[in-house]
């Protein structure tokens, strides 16, 4: 089986000046379960002549850690091996506020460029693409955002002047989708994270612009459009930080099985300050730095972060309330 995923090489980064991981770079491997992809022969986005002339001496090499050791081949052209750690579908990044978990998260998803190290990803179709401190083109890093990546923040990206169906539909559009069939799977996607009772107002719902909107099904419409465009990994900060927690464990069940849905294909990597989030989504590690700023960002099992973090009896209290079947509000 063929891991893909991102590797995270000796990393710092300069935001709104600050100097955020400079103490403890950081370095990291996340790796989701692959099959044997048919790798294509050409990619614009990892093969373009910008990014060659920005890295001449490494061409389409890659870098990756094995248990903390870099592992390079610059010189000859050769692809390293896969990332090596654990795969999961399912990476939570945890910790105290201010540790810079929001930072990490658009490190991974060129949102913004470190000011040191490098930032490495592997695709399941084969394709690599990385980047340092001279980032990417605006071309380039559009064409990366709009192929593989998905996002769905605290704060929704939907444009205001547009109606819900219009969020949902101009990202497919630019993808040159014809607008009924673009139409078509903006209510099936809607379908999957509204309950069965809010299913019925869904053709109302859609001529609504998202002033219009709660707070909650704002963030449910912006994780809608998140999926829409079937991106290889889900990029969320806080995706269910404004639900109760009824809505929570939907949106929760939802992105669970539209990851698996897709064997191989998909993976989720989400900010949260929720303890029972990476309980419910059966996570086994997750991406934990203390408060101290000589810490180092680190994987620690679920286990290890109860601990860490005092979830303990918590947990098992809200896991057991997850599973449970949600009753539908109406």
């Amino acid at each position: 089986m063929t891991m893909w995923g991102c590797t995270i090489n000796n990393v710092e980064a300069a935001w709104r000046k600050a100097h955020i991981f400079n103490n403890c770079p950081i370095s990291l491997t996340l790796s989701f379960p692959g099959n044997k992809a048919k790798i294509e022969k050409q990619d614009p986005i990892a093969h373009s002549d910008s990014q060659d002339n920005r890295h001449p001496e490494k061409k389409s090499s890659m870098l990756y850690l094995n248990d903390g050791q870099p592992k390079t081949n610059y010189k000859t052209g050769i692809n390293m091996p896969p990332p090596v750690a654990v795969p999961q579908n399912f990476w939570p990044i945890i910790g105290p506020s201010g540790v810079g978990k929001s930072t990490l998260l658009y490190l991974m998803s060129a949102l913004m460029w470190p000011s040191k190290g490098e930032v490495n990803w592997r695709f399941p179709n084969g394709h690599e693409i990385c980047w340092n401190t001279n980032g990417l083109s605006d071309k380039e890093a559009a064409s990366l955002r709009a192929r593989y990546f998905g996002f769905a923040f605290q704060d929704s990206n939907l444009y205001p002047r547009l109606t819900v169906l219009e969020n949902l539909t101009y990202p497919l559009q630019l993808l040159n989708i014809p607008i009924t069939e673009a139409e078509q799977r903006a209510y099936a996607i809607l379908e999957k994270v509204f309950s069965k009772h809010e299913q019925q107002k869904i053709s109302d719902f859609m001529n609504r612009f998202p002033v219009q909107l709660s707070g909650g099904e704002r963030q449910r419409v912006a994780l809608a459009q998140a999926m829409i465009t079937n991106p290889n990994v889900l990029i969320a900060d806080e995706p269910t930080g404004n639900l109760d927690l009824n809505a929570r464990i939907r949106v929760l069940k939802t992105i669970k099985e539209w990851v698996l849905e897709a064997k191989f294909q998909r993976g989720f990597i989400w900010v949260t300050h929720y303890s029972s989030d990476p309980r419910f989504m059966d996570v086994t590690n997750g991406i934990y730095k203390k408060e101290d700023e000589n810490s180092k960002w680190g994987k620690l099992s679920i286990a290890e972060l109860e601990l860490e973090t005092g979830w303990g009896e918590f947990i098992s209290q809200q896991r057991t309330a997850m599973n449970q079947t949600v009753p539908e509000r109406g």
